[in-house]
């Protein structure tokens, strides 16, 4: 089985949400990586 990259989880600091990471994520997912952007409770795109 060929390694295809590393899996990154990408997770934000105060008052910010997922959609921080999305220049970083690209860059990641363009050189063969997997991302995955967390979107912490109360923080981001959903209040709950």
């Amino acid at each position: 089985m060929e390694n295809r990259g590393s899996h990154f989880v990408l997770v934000h600091g105060t008052c910010h949400g997922a959609w921080c990471w999305y220049k970083v994520a690209a860059q990641l997912k363009s050189t063969g990586h997997k991302v995955t952007a967390l979107d912490l409770a109360t923080s981001g795109i959903h209040p709950k």
